[in-house]
C-alpha cells in the first residue's frame, strides 16, 4: 500500500474531498474521535504484538492523545 503526501493542501480541503469511515453507529470522518471499544483495543493490541511495535504507543495514538516521535 502507497502513501500519498500532499504539499500543497489540496487533500486537506473538506470541499475536495473526504475520507469516511463505518463502523458500527455508521459513518464518521476519518481523524473524528470515536470512544475505542475493547474489542477495537483487543484487536490493536494483537496487531501490534504481531508487528512488534509498542502497544501501549499504539493506543495512545488510536485515543488521540500526542505521542512524541
Amino acid at each position: 500500500m502507497g502513501s500519498i503526501i500532499d504539499a500543497t493542501g489540496h487533500y486537506a480541503r473538506p470541499d475536495v474531498l473526504q475520507l469516511l469511515i463505518r463502523d458500527d453507529a455508521g459513518w464518521r470522518r476519518a481523524g473524528s474521535r470515536a470512544k475505542l471499544t475493547l474489542e477495537m483495543r483487543d484487536a490493536l493490541l494483537r496487531s501490534a504484538e504481531h508487528h512488534d511495535v509498542d502497544a501501549e504507543r499504539v493506543l495512545q495514538v488510536a485515543s488521540g492523545q500526542n505521542v512524541e516521535t
